[in-house]
């Protein structure tokens, strides 16, 4: 097929090619050298650039831990194998100024579970492993995995001296979490303490800890007041509790919704109020029609403000094209998104990002048995200002078979990173169409939003005969987003600042 047929094809599927093919973003650039690992390894886990531009990836295996660290220039500069125990499990990690902290867990035996804390500091090139605690099972249930319907939470406070590790535990008919407080230095147990939601007989999800500078943890939990599920009529059954633990004492507070539809919530601590920002729907947990903004005063504990607005038109427009303000009069509301980024600027500005993701069932005669696609597709942004009252929302439009992008903020501008087709298609009604044609080749985006929400679509490279990297594993610190290649054998990164 000749390049004008194929614009042809394109132009009868509604839009047209955008020939400004050479836009670059105004970030500057660095790609480090091609190496080869080694050791084979998994997949990267964590990522942290320290304030004097040295830049660790930690990769974890089956029988061990790799640590990479590379200069300001991204030359390797060491290069580390850590031995870990075959039945040692990743569960998370925290980025503490020149150290990456990697949690992991292991099971001596059936009912024993225990909690690692690898130190690796990557400006002197060493590393410590401490055990945190040990945990005794039943049933031998993890304590961890998602898929036995439990998970642990790791957060720091902000000036890095505690470190809170919740780990929530499902039983039949209610739950409970256990919950340790190290010092960050030398992670020594603060305290612990347990909340057993079984002396009040309610079953209840885990959304959101948070810690203080003042070693204070406040654990955000959906709480059902009978039962453990959704209901598909009637009121929502269930209420947000905020719980407040200290050394000495624990406490908390409902939030009690009106009508209102929630699948969960996310902490902020503004200005000695703890918000809790998400979205909320008035037809079930599933679906969108606007944005709320739960405040909560710390000094009293008391519920300050709750506030819900309906996404503006904007939102509708950018996602809908013609038929936006038909959809806006109707009160569609949006489904099948999931939060993926919560970011706060230096003016106690909040972005929510959220990505529409679900899976499809296609057989055919070649599979009988039937394929499962997943769909990575449109971006929903809100940005909610230091009151909690939404300031603008916008969306991308956009189609993809897997996590595709990634975002962070700099110099008041927010900044979507992902691939997309090698050329920008405008649709007849303005909208730009992030997407890669079957035998179109790639490239990778910068969609830049004003502190107004004025957006701007800029190319970083075309990625055709080049590496293409993944944003989505990516990390941006100290004002330098970096990410990696998906290829295995040879392996580069590439820094935008």
């Amino acid at each position: 097929m000749s390049k004008i047929q194929l614009v042809v094809l394109l132009c009868l599927f509604g839009y047209t090619l955008n020939a400004q093919e050479e836009i670059t973003t105004t970030l500057k650039t660095t790609k480090s050298s091609v190496f080869k690992d080694k050791t084979k390894v998994g997949s990267i886990k964590a990522m942290h650039t320290t304030a004097t531009g040295k830049t660790g990836i930690i990769r974890f295996g089956r029988k061990s831990i790799l640590v990479d660290v590379f200069n300001e220039d991204l030359g390797k500069e060491h290069t580390q194998l850590i031995d870990k125990e075959r039945r040692e499990r990743y569960k998370g990690h925290l980025n503490l100024d020149n150290k990456i902290y990697l949690f992991t867990t292991f099971s001596p035996e059936l009912r024993e579970r225990e909690l690692f804390c690898y130190v690796i500091d990557l400006e002197k090139n060493t590393h410590r492993k401490n055990k945190l605690f040990h945990i005794d099972v039943k049933n031998a249930a993890a304590i961890y995995e998602d898929k036995n319907k439990a998970e642990a939470s790791f957060s720091v406070s902000e000036n890095q001296k505690y470190i809170a590790v919740a780990t929530f535990h499902t039983k039949e008919d209610n739950n409970s979490y256990l919950m340790h407080v190290f010092e960050a230095e030398t992670l020594s147990l603060v305290y612990e303490t347990v909340y057993d939601a079984g002396e009040k007989n309610n079953y209840f999800l885990a959304n959101d800890i948070l810690i203080t500078n003042d070693a204070d943890v406040y654990v955000l939990t959906k709480q059902f007041l009978t039962g453990k599920f959704e209901k598909d009529k009637g009121n929502p059954n269930y209420d947000f509790v905020v719980h407040k633990i200290s050394k000495n004492e624990t406490k908390e507070t409902v939030v009690s919704l009106e009508n209102q539809y929630i699948r969960s919530l996310v902490l902020s601590n503004k200005k000695g109020k703890l918000h809790l920002i998400g979205f909320y729907s008035e037809k079930n947990a599933g679906r969108i029609k606007g944005g709320c903004d739960f405040s909560i005063n710390i000094e009293d504990f008391t519920i300050a403000s709750k506030k819900t607005v309906t996404l503006p038109q904007q939102v509708f427009n950018d996602l809908y094209g013609e038929k936006a303000e038909k959809l806006k009069e109707k009160e569609y509301e949006l489904r099948n998104f999931e939060i993926n980024y919560i970011l706060d600027d230096a003016k106690g500005n909040t972005y929510l990002l959220a990505e529409e993701f679900y899976s499809s069932y296609t057989q055919t005669p070649a599979f009988p048995m039937g394929t499962v696609e997943e769909h990575y597709d449109d971006i929903l942004i809100l940005k909610f200002n230091a009151q909690g009252d939404l300031e603008w929302g916008r969306g991308i439009y956009k189609k993809a078979s897997n996590p595709s992008y990634n975002a962070f903020i700099k110099n008041d501008e927010l900044h979507v990173i992902l691939n997309s087709g090698k050329y920008l298609k405008e649709l007849d009604d303005g909208r730009y169409y992030m997407s890669a044609d079957l035998f179109e080749s790639s490239a990778l985006y910068d969609i830049v939003y004003t502190y107004d929400g004025k957006a701007s679509y800029t190319k970083i490279q075309n990625n055709r005969g080049k590496t293409q990297f993944t944003p989505f594993y990516g990390t941006f610190t100290n004002n330098v987003f970096i990410m990696a290649n998906s290829r295995k054998n040879k392996k580069q990164f590439l820094k935008l600042e």
